[in-house]
């Protein structure tokens, strides 16, 4: 509101974009454009694309960098499909997550990437992480062994009549547990 009643001649540019970079890190550039009588163009550039993470006992989702920086926390799901829940109770702006956890949602993400019937996943830790599927079921997997623990979960919901019903799948055995 500021902005809207500053002549856009004596805009100070320069102060706007160092706040406007302190509030948000994950920016790599903002540009102003300034077009006269009163128009201001802002031209903004994301370093990264950022990881959406849910946090259950906090009710927040959580932007994270690809280095497992909190980049900003709203309570409003974001626009995107899939999120990664997390369990932290303490998580603000600036802070990381471990690197085991980062690791292993990055692999999660690049892993399950293409695979649009999966709603969301839940990390409890490396050993429990939950894929959440359609119609109520879910797969349990580790992150030892993921890429073949989602290629078996790829061949079994290619098969749909197969696990029809089935609500949990863990694939963490050399053999699929099925229930």
């Amino acid at each position: 509101s500021r902005l809207q009643k500053t002549p856009l001649l004596f805009l100070e540019t320069l102060s706007t974009k160092m706040k406007l970079m302190g509030a948000l890190p994950q920016l790599q550039s903002v540009e102003f454009k300034k077009l006269y009588p009163h128009t201001l163009k802002i031209y903004v550039l994301s370093s990264q694309e950022s990881l959406v993470v849910y946090l259950p006992e906090i009710t927040s989702y959580v932007f994270l960098s690809p280095q497992g920086k909190v980049l900003n926390l709203t309570p409003v799901k974001p626009e995107r499909t899939l999120y990664i829940s997390i369990p932290s109770k303490s998580l603000r702006q600036g802070d990381e997550v471990s690197q085991q956890e980062l690791q292993d949602i990055m692999r999660l993400k690049e892993v399950l990437k293409n695979n649009a019937s999966i709603l969301s996943i839940e990390y409890a830790n490396s050993q429990d992480i939950r894929v959440y599927l359609p119609n109520n079921k879910h797969a349990v997997v580790s992150s030892d062994g993921l890429e073949k623990q989602v290629a078996t979960l790829q061949l079994l919901l290619n098969e749909a009549t197969m696990i029809e019903n089935i609500s949990v799948m863990d694939l963490r055995f050399s053999h699929p547990v099925l229930r």
